[in-house]
């Protein structure tokens, strides 16, 4: 079980960094308002999007698995992995915060302080992520050396 959470956040610090690279690529070739519809572009979920504004629907549905796995592993701490309660329920604060501040910053056609914000806490998100992934590794690896694996909690 504990490799699954271990699994789990690294999936999510993965996903976390695709959904920021796709964001900075959309933001370097001027495309970041190409789909000026929120939350979807026009052709909605489950329809192939149109060539325009491919990279910007890619982004916002990187967006939902990112989330969706960030608080996937919120779950599972809060069940499973006690040590990791504190540090995935702020990454699913920092998540939700991040969709708000990107729904602003297409509904509000690219604000300088809005976009502003954005990166930044992309970056601290990424930085949660990263802390989740390395520190259960660390306990994982220790209680493995120390005969206890089953204790993480």
């Amino acid at each position: 079980m504990q490799n699954g959470f271990m699994l789990l956040s690294f999936g999510s610090l993965s996903l976390v960094y695709i959904t920021m690279i796709l964001g900075v690529y959309l933001s370097s070739v001027h495309q970041s308002l190409s789909c000026s519809e929120w939350p979807l572009c026009p052709n909605g979920f489950l329809k192939p999007p149109e060539q325009r504004y491919v990279v910007e629907y890619f982004h916002r549905i990187f967006v939902i698995f990112t989330a969706g796995a960030i608080y996937a592993t919120s779950i599972f701490a809060y069940v499973k992995v006690n040590t990791m309660k504190r540090l995935t329920l702020l990454a699913t604060i920092v998540v939700s915060i991040q969709i708000l501040i990107g729904a602003l910053v297409v509904t509000k056609k690219l604000d300088i302080m809005i976009v502003t914000a954005h990166l930044p806490i992309g970056v601290a998100l990424f930085g949660i992520t990263l802390l989740v992934f390395l520190r259960y590794r660390k306990d994982y690896l220790a209680s493995v050396n120390n005969g206890t694996s089953g204790n993480l909690d």
